[in-house]
């Protein structure tokens, strides 16, 4: 197996960072699908808001994880990195 690099660990990040389109796909598919139809309203509205608050929280934690991937590597704009 070839030794990884910074190159894998950005590809890595950026796949925990699809954790948060999970999310909102998770949340479409009870608010919007026909499947949960007959769930309360005020149900999928719990459901909802606790999926964003887990969305929000994963957010951040990748925000930070990229932020200290580019810090480590001494990226910036001027390295090909925004």
């Amino acid at each position: 197996m070839a030794k990884k690099d910074r190159f894998n660990l950005e590809s890595d990040i950026m796949q925990v960072w699809n954790m948060v389109e999970d999310i909102d796909m998770l949340m479409c598919e009870i608010c919007d699908s026909e499947r949960f139809k007959g769930l309360k309203s005020e149900d999928a509205d719990k459901i909802a808001n606790r999926l964003m608050g887990i969305k929000e929280i994963y957010d951040m934690r990748c925000e930070r994880l990229w932020d200290t991937f580019i810090e480590v590597n001494q990226l910036d704009r001027f390295n090909g990195i925004d």
